[in-house]
């Protein structure tokens, strides 16, 4: 008790010492609630979250309130893809937008930690309802891996996991091989790219298992899409994905 007492009072003397800001608008955030991250203000979270959104259940792509969100919306009409659904945080625009480029290129992973813990806070639902057995992130080439202090997918997935109470593999899935860049290209040359740039270790761990793949980003579905075929070779049931963001749009 003492010891929790103490925590308590030097947190509350650090946020008088120290208060935090909303890393997306720089307001103050001492109002926020205690179940709301500390660096994300909640008018943003607001923003970020806005009541009447309803995301497509197939790629995760926000539609307007009347939307029907179990068939194919314009984002992925069109398209087939090996995964069930997608649970996603929000879309690709903004200052939120500006927050995941500055954390996916940072040597410090605090705005990725942040828009994990946002996602758990306002996701977990979502995805208590999937009955998912174990969580795989979206693993880094090796030698990205050197470069990097961090796999933004691993610290998803992780904070993930710590929510549901489920254990995360990040060594089952792994890169067999590099793939380009893919920010310009089309969706025919994506899927090329990532053709067998996947390989399973232990598949035994995963067999018969619902998974919850997790990456930070999902422009087209290929990556993920990729991922889920080789994981479902192995034998697992049913894949879901998780994403913190999604880009919505492009090119065939």
């Amino acid at each position: 008790m003492l010891r929790s007492l103490f925590r308590g009072t030097s947190r509350d003397f650090l946020e008088w010492l120290l208060p935090s800001e909303c890393l997306l608008c720089r307001a103050a955030t001492e109002s926020n609630p205690d179940n709301v991250p500390p660096t994300i203000c909640i008018d943003c979270l607001e923003i970020v979250n806005p009541p009447e959104m309803v995301p497509c259940r197939n790629c995760g792509a926000s539609l307007g309130p009347h939307a029907d969100p179990s068939g194919k919306c314009p984002h992925c009409r069109g398209r087939r893809f090996c995964f069930k659904s997608v649970t996603c945080l929000a879309m690709y625009e903004g200052a939120l937008q500006t927050l995941l480029l500055k954390g996916k290129w940072s040597s410090s992973s605090n705005n990725i930690r942040t828009l994990a813990k946002v996602f758990v806070d306002v996701r977990t639902g979502q995805l208590r309802s999937l009955n998912i057995d174990r969580i795989i992130p979206i693993p880094q080439i090796w030698h990205r891996r050197i470069m990097r202090n961090f796999n933004p997918a691993a610290l998803f997935a992780s904070e993930i996991g710590q929510s549901l109470k489920k254990p995360v593999d990040v060594n089952i899935l792994r890169r067999s091989r590099g793939t380009q860049l893919q920010k310009r290209a089309s969706v025919s040359n994506r899927r090329a790219s990532q053709r067998n740039s996947f390989r399973i270790r232990d598949s035994h761990i995963v067999y018969g298992k619902r998974i919850l793949l997790v990456d930070d980003v999902l422009t087209t579905g290929a990556t993920c899409d990729e991922a889920v075929r080789m994981l479902t070779q192995a034998g697992v049931k049913q894949c879901h994905v998780a994403v913190l963001i999604r880009v919505p749009g492009h090119a065939a």
